[in-house]
């Protein structure tokens, strides 16, 4: 996410927005991706993640998603479930999930 100051964003928005990306910060869990800053720079809000290489979610997702088989799936499951057990643990809830 990348916003302006200049785009008329509430205060309110950017606190939410530093806090929420601090919070992710502190997490350090092998399936969730690391926040390394969370800044402003000339006026745009930013936060900057570890590179995640491999292919993109939509290869998985979406209707012209490759099939997973069921097996994999549940295994791929377990592992969102690990992670946002451990940020929920932590006090942090995924909003966006």
């Amino acid at each position: 996410m990348n916003f302006s100051s200049s785009t008329n964003v509430s205060d309110s928005i950017v606190s939410r927005f530093r806090a929420e990306m601090r919070s992710a910060a502190r997490l350090e869990h092998p399936s969730i991706v690391p926040v390394y800053d969370v800044g402003e720079h000339k006026g745009n809000h930013y936060y900057a993640m570890a590179y995640v290489d491999g292919p993109p979610l939509s290869k998985f997702v979406g209707p012209k998603a490759k099939k997973l088989p069921p097996r994999r799936v549940a295994e791929i499951m377990e592992q969102v479930c690990r992670a946002v057990q451990y940020a929920h643990d932590r006090a942090v809830i995924h909003r966006d999930l």
